[in-house]
């Protein structure tokens, strides 16, 4: 079950209706406020900001419902948009209701919580992890909570491979370009040597465009470490089908068999592996639309792959290497990338 943050609120059993006010955060509003609060609802919004791609859905549970009360059980917004979730019949006398809204974070985005009224309205952290957060709004006087922005997981590289030092490719071939974050003039040396493997694009070695992919990757791979974990996995992921989500190993990996992620073409899918990762005869088959472009296997040791048909974007705390097989991502590497025998293309490739 995915973790959740929770807050209390102590509400003043007198109905009240309040106007709007002034966001107590500084973060930017790229739309206005709803107008008045009406008594008796709960309203969330989705600020604008927040990625076309990407949808939300918040779960919603309430207590002390009353006849006449009309309570959505999910609401999925896109940018721009709010919805009621929670339309109490007044009564001032009655018991306060409160509404408890659980949103879950897609994998790799950032988020951050406006609470757009009165304190008192919302109740909740500023800023979350993920993989979920609850939070507690009034839904006697009225409210409205969750404008949230969001940071969506970065965009692919431009280079297939990103290599600390030197990246080797044999017998293969690679459709795209690979960098090295070290020149052939620093100690030890960069290369990228090929035999036998034809590279559709550059060969950037050291170069500034080299260099900024290389602390891109960094960047990528501490945000990735900091995701909280959503479900811990455990065994090969032989026949398994998973959705979109955070998905941890707390050690080492060894994967065999077929997995299948199913989910939309937005879904996105964090592994997150606390060791090493190996694949041998791994075959990972994407489902309902999912693309290989959002998902992200962080491993925080070597990234191993051996006849393996591999799909998805490796971010590595060591060494990457691919033998046979197919591979669909991009992969960056904290030490050297090697490649022998495998036919890499991009994640969107046909």
């Amino acid at each position: 079950m995915a973790p959740t943050v929770e807050a209390e609120l102590v509400f003043d059993p007198q109905y009240v209706s309040e106007a709007p006010t002034t966001p107590v955060t500084s973060v930017p509003q790229l739309r206005s406020a709803p107008g008045t609060k009406v008594a008796g609802q709960a309203t969330v919004c989705k600020d604008i900001s927040s990625p076309a791609t990407q949808q939300y859905t918040f779960s919603v549970s309430a207590t002390n419902r009353q006849q006449g009360d009309m309570l959505a059980t999910s609401v999925t917004l896109s940018p721009g948009q709010c919805a009621i979730v929670y339309n109490r019949v007044v009564q001032p006398r009655s018991p306060v209701t409160s509404v408890m809204i659980t949103e879950v974070i897609p994998a790799g985005a950032s988020y951050r919580l406006d609470r757009v009224n009165a304190d008192d309205d919302a109740s909740g952290p500023r800023t979350v992890a993920g993989p979920s957060v609850t939070l507690l709004v009034n839904g006697f006087h009225g409210a409205f909570a969750n404008f949230f922005n969001v940071t969506p997981p970065p965009p692919p590289s431009a280079f297939r491979f990103i290599a600390r030092v030197a990246f080797t490719c044999t017998n293969g071939s690679i459709a795209g370009s690979v960098a090295t974050n070290q020149t052939t003039t620093e100690l030890p040396p960069g290369s990228v040597t090929q035999t036998l493997c034809p590279i559709t694009g550059t060969t950037e070695i050291g170069t500034a465009a080299a260099k900024q992919a290389y602390q891109d990757f960094l960047v990528a791979f501490a945000a990735a470490e900091a995701t909280a974990c959503g479900t811990t996995l455990t065994g090969t992921l032989a026949g398994q089908t998973l959705a979109p989500g955070v998905y941890c190993f707390d050690n080492a990996a060894t994967l065999t068999g077929t997995l299948t992620l199913s989910g939309p073409s937005t879904g996105v899918f964090l592994f997150k592996i606390g060791g090493a990762l190996t694949g041998t005869n791994f075959n990972v088959v994407l489902d309902g639309g999912a693309s290989a472009c959002n998902v992200t296997w962080q491993v925080r040791q070597a990234s191993t792959m051996n006849t393996s048909n591999f799909k998805g974007n490796i971010l590595a705390g060591a060494g990457v290497t691919f033998t046979g097989g197919t591979y669909k991502g991009n992969a960056s590497s904290k030490e050297d990338v090697a490649v022998t025998g495998t036919a890499v293309t991009a994640c969107d490739a046909p």
